[in-house]
């Protein structure tokens, strides 16, 4: 028989064993798909009613295009700095590219001016990287599809949106049938897939794709599309972000024909 102070200590030993379990298992946790898209969904909700509405950010963006007018470029944006010094021009440098670095700075300079004249304001670059309504788009159509890796695979109707998007007033949409018809034929074109961690903990991407071509307007027509968006918090404990943008997009505009794409890479990021 164990003396008193010996089981006691045992009984400790057994709840410091069975917490640490516990603890692993928690750390390990892998939740069934349907119960993980519950608490993906549920974090995302919270982590908005939580989040500062002040919360400002560092970053630095990089973006690759191809097709169209190719480029290269990299800028940094501080929202710390006086308004004039916010947005810099790291790559090229003029020694790298000096034709390139003059129309960047100009066309940046033209947006300035023009965001200036509008009343509206004016979404800066931390705002537009942060993830603020993917729970309303990827509840539409959802269907578990598999598992790979540490995440969970589901498709979801982007095309729905399109659809159930309010519109004007009916006698403002009279003579509109083929504009509707349109967009219909758009909405079937289009799918979708999501990503979230096995312990339903975070969104990792999402991507919209064409399944056959369709005609955005009567004068167009897209052969292929397709748009990948990857997210991660933007430091531990930080707001979900956009962290890689990429999209292919070929088809026909006007008699001319077109094949173009773009990644554009956000990093770096630092709490102003």
């Amino acid at each position: 028989m164990l003396s008193p102070g010996l089981a006691a200590r045992t009984s400790l030993a057994i709840l410091a064993l069975v917490c640490f379990d516990l603890s692993v298992a928690r750390a390990d946790e892998v939740l069934p798909p349907p119960q993980a898209m519950q608490r993906a969904i549920a974090g995302l909700k919270s982590a908005l009613l939580t989040q500062s509405k002040d919360l400002r950010f560092a970053l630095t963006a990089h973006v690759e295009t191809a097709g169209g007018e190719p480029a290269s470029f990299e800028y940094r944006y501080d929202p710390g700095k006086p308004a004039k010094a916010q947005w810099t021009l790291v790559h090229p440098t003029e020694a790298e590219n000096a034709k390139l670095r003059k129309k960047l700075i100009k066309d940046h300079q033209k947006q300035q001016r023009k965001a200036a004249k509008t009343a509206k304001p004016v979404m800066q670059p931390d705002q537009m990287v942060i993830v603020r309504h993917l729970h309303e788009i990827v509840v539409r159509g959802v269907q578990f599809l598999r598992e790979d890796g540490d995440s969970y695979i589901f498709s979801y109707d982007p095309g729905i949106a399109m659809l159930t998007k309010p519109g004007k007033p009916k006698d403002q949409n009279a003579g509109k049938e083929k504009d509707g018809k349109r967009q219909q034929k758009m909405a079937k074109a289009l799918h979708g897939e999501f990503a979230i961690s096995r312990d339903g903990k975070q969104f990792l991407w999402i991507r919209q794709f064409s399944v056959h071509s369709f005609k955005p307007a009567s004068v167009a027509k897209i052969n292929h599309f397709e748009l990948l968006t990857q997210f991660a918090p933007a430091w531990p404990g930080g707001p979900l972000v956009q962290t890689r943008q990429a999209s292919k997009v070929s088809g026909s505009a006007l008699f001319k024909t077109f094949d173009q794409s773009s990644t554009v890479t956000y990093s770096d990021f630092v709490k102003r």
